[in-house]
């Protein structure tokens, strides 16, 4: 089974219904209590068995918007997973490295 194919498993567990997005309330240290701040994360295996994780505020895209954000992230990710890295051409490396770093600029 391919990596691709082993990504797209939606586990019983899950309940964002989408697989590798889930959504985190954060945790105060102190306390162990939930904070009200929350956030949707997407994850995908990365390069050398790593796992790439990229995090959406909801207080900052609102519920809706910071799932639809991981989900995009997720499938972009996995659109870069390449099962053979030799059939990777190196364009398409660059542009999923370019896209997969953090904007510098705020809008």
């Amino acid at each position: 089974m391919s990596r691709r194919a082993q990504c797209a498993i939606l586990k019983k567990n899950n309940r964002s219904g989408v697989s590798g997005v889930t959504r985190s309330a954060v945790v105060d240290r102190r306390s162990k209590t939930p904070s009200p701040a929350a956030c949707w994360i997407a994850r995908w295996p990365g390069e050398g068995g790593t796992v790439t994780q990229r995090q959406f505020a909801v207080k900052q895209f609102g519920e809706w918007g910071a799932f639809l954000k991981a989900v995009e992230a997720r499938q972009h990710g996995l659109a870069c997973l390449e099962d053979d890295p030799d059939a990777v051409d190196q364009a398409t490396v660059e542009a999923c490295a370019d896209e997969s770093r953090p904007s510098t600029t705020r809008t």
